[in-house]
């Protein structure tokens, strides 16, 4: 009896990765909660927003390239009315393979090269001779560079076109990497 379940188990599973996957584009609009880090460490969370456009590769069924965009901000509030804001966008298109175990669930999971958006505003304290006073400077910086993004999670197609999608991410470009964990919806268009 226990190999008969354990065949009709192994079939099952093996008939749900063969499964179809979808053929038709799918685009998401997502919120969640992003963590920033920097070269010295974690540079505190924020709420995300973002979206993501999923289109099949035709000649490999169960792959498909997802472009993400996710941006967040932080703000962080010192003495003396000090402060400095961090605004970070991700652009990554990935190349991410999916299984689909029943014809409502699609798993996903890849990763590919991308580019990180930083634009920073601060105000902070330097003091000046001879009374050393505290003296407010204000400053301004952007910059742009590589990372390497890898996301993975669930599709969920509850109704007709309608699609609920929930998963993580992470992008590094230091060695601790940007994290963060997300909920959408989307539509796949036919």
């Amino acid at each position: 009896m226990k190999l008969v379940i354990r065949t009709l188990a192994l079939l099952c599973l093996v008939a749900g990765i063969a499964a179809a996957q979808p053929r038709a584009p799918e685009i998401f609009g997502h919120v969640g909660r992003f963590r920033l880090a920097g070269d010295e460490g974690s540079l505190g969370s924020g709420a995300s927003l973002g979206g993501a456009v999923t289109v099949p590769i035709p000649v490999w069924p169960k792959w498909a390239i997802d472009v993400d965009v996710v941006s967040a901000r932080t703000e962080h509030e010192g003495r003396d009315n000090e402060f400095w804001n961090r605004r970070r966008t991700l652009l990554v298109p990935a190349l991410v393979r999916r299984w689909s175990f029943t014809d409502r669930a699609i798993f996903f999971a890849g990763g590919g090269l991308g580019v990180r958006f930083d634009s920073t505003q601060q105000r902070y304290c330097v003091f000046a001779a001879p009374a050393n006073q505290c003296q407010l400077v204000n400053a301004s910086d952007s910059a742009r560079d590589g990372s390497l993004g890898l996301r993975m999670g669930v599709v969920i197609n509850p109704v007709s076109r309608l699609l609920v999608r929930g998963g993580v991410f992470t992008s590094w470009t230091h060695v601790l990497p940007d994290a963060g964990i997300r909920i959408g919806i989307g539509l796949r268009i036919q």
